[in-house]
């Protein structure tokens, strides 16, 4: 015997869809960010020209420790995160804060390629990411996955 809904009722069933919904896009744009960030630090050669093989390359085991994911946030109805590389550690030398990510990410300097850590890393994981997404796909055409 089937039920029917009151609006009451309907409204409170669209409440709970809308809570999980934004609970699954925050997990998952965290989950997104925290692989971008593992993948940077994999990919991320530590050393020198001479010991990289790429020419004008220096980059310190500081660059890699400095790799976080940003805070989770919601921007209208847009979830947000994202990666940071310096911003809070130290030069020894001048004790300023180091904010590596502007020259080695976007060409404003000579240690690195523009882009060669985080944005190989995005690349990577989107490659990744669509594979899985399709699997999954794939998985819910032939009714493996039911949702």
């Amino acid at each position: 015997m089937s039920e029917i809904l009151t609006e009451a009722d309907t409204e409170r069933v669209f409440r709970i869809l809308l809570l999980r919904i934004m609970d699954g896009a925050e997990k998952g744009v965290k989950w997104g960010a925290n692989a971008w960030v593992d993948e940077a630090k994999n990919i991320a050669p530590v050393g020198t020209p001479e010991s990289t093989g790429i020419p004008d390359y220096i980059i310190s085991e500081a660059y890699k420790r400095s790799l976080r994911r940003r805070p989770f946030r919601w921007v209208g109805s847009v979830a947000q995160s994202g990666v940071s590389a310096g911003g809070y550690i130290v030069n020894p030398n001048t004790g300023r804060k180091v904010d590596y990510m502007i020259p080695l990410e976007l060409g404003r300097s000579k240690q690195a390629p523009t882009g060669i850590v985080l944005q190989s890393a995005m690349n990577n994981r989107e490659k990744i990411l669509s594979r899985m997404a399709a699997g999954i796909r794939n998985q819910i055409f032939r009714g493996d996955i039911v949702i």
